[in-house]
């Protein structure tokens, strides 16, 4: 479909579809510039979730291992958000982006986002089993605590008058 047969609908399609990408590359890539790596992230969540769920020797062990084996995951993972950011930059800086290959990229993407999310919701579906009722439910108050700050940003709320 050249420019003058694309409907002015399909065009603001695609340049949303566009900004949204590059929105999302600056993110990925603004990621590595938080000032603590992810092993240090990952120290200072389990120290965290310990702390307020009171876990056990064991329980917490559990943690950091867990803890551990997300930073190794998200590092390894780096080189393919960083191809991505290259494949969106290059279509973003194209006289005319290729909606097939865009597709093709995000399609790649949520594949593997997909297969990581089904791996972990099972990994912490078993450490939630370890988790005493005492426990679950100081992690249902932390949780319901810490939403607050989300609140309206992620469609969890039908007032997004109410936005900090």
């Amino acid at each position: 479909m050249n420019e003058q047969t694309q409907s002015p609908k399909s065009k603001r399609v695609l340049t949303r579809g566009l900004t949204v990408l590059a929105l999302a590359v600056v993110a990925m890539g603004a990621m590595p510039a938080c000032k603590h790596s992810p092993e240090e992230r990952a120290v200072k969540v389990v120290k965290h979730v310990s702390r307020k769920l009171d876990l056990n020797e064991a329980q917490k062990a559990e943690l950091e291992k867990l803890a551990n084996e997300a930073a190794t995951d998200f590092k390894s993972t780096r080189p393919q958000r960083a191809e991505l950011a290259k494949e969106v930059e290059k279509q973003v800086l194209a006289e005319k982006a290729d909606v097939t290959e865009l597709r093709k990229l995000i399609d790649n993407h949520q594949t593997r986002r997909k297969e990581m999310m089904d791996k972990w919701l099972t990994k912490l579906a078993d450490f939630h089993a370890k988790l005493t009722p005492e426990q679950k439910q100081k992690a249902a108050e932390l949780m319901k605590k810490h939403s607050k700050k989300f609140k309206g940003r992620f469609g969890d709320d039908d007032d997004s008058s109410s936005r900090e």
